[in-house]
């Protein structure tokens, strides 16, 4: 059986903003991970800047738990630290017959989040 996750990665230290991933931003992606039967993995500590950049440690940690954790068919969207779900009902995960999806924020023309279904083409060694 196939399984999904969402990855919620921050670590800010301006304790105001945290105070709102915390409480406002974790709590939303804990409710559409209900709603939705996926599993959400939250990475709060230990995070650091790799290549100089902390913004590197979300995608080095999405690569990490595509390695160790997801087998074939498995889902996993991963969405920048201040991005909120609004729509709790929408469907993050790409649609039928697509391995990925992407959104840009079109005021800044940068992506924010990636949603990805795993999909082996061989075997791992």
């Amino acid at each position: 059986m196939n399984k999904n996750y969402l990855l919620g990665v921050a670590s800010y230290e301006d304790p105001e903003k945290q105070n709102f991933f915390n409480n406002v931003i974790s709590k939303r992606n804990k409710e559409y991970c209900n709603l939705h039967n996926i599993e959400y993995l939250e990475v709060t500590k230990e995070i650091y800047p790799i290549r100089g950049k902390l913004g590197w440690f979300k995608m080095f940690k999405a690569v990490e738990i595509v390695n160790n954790i997801l087998n074939e068919g498995d889902g996993l969207i991963y969405m920048d630290a201040d991005a909120l779900i609004v729509d709790k009902n929408a469907e993050l995960l790409p649609p039928e017959g697509k391995s990925f999806a992407y959104s840009i924020d079109t005021r800044t023309h940068t992506v924010w989040g990636s949603f990805l279904y795993i999909k082996i083409f061989g075997h791992k060694n």
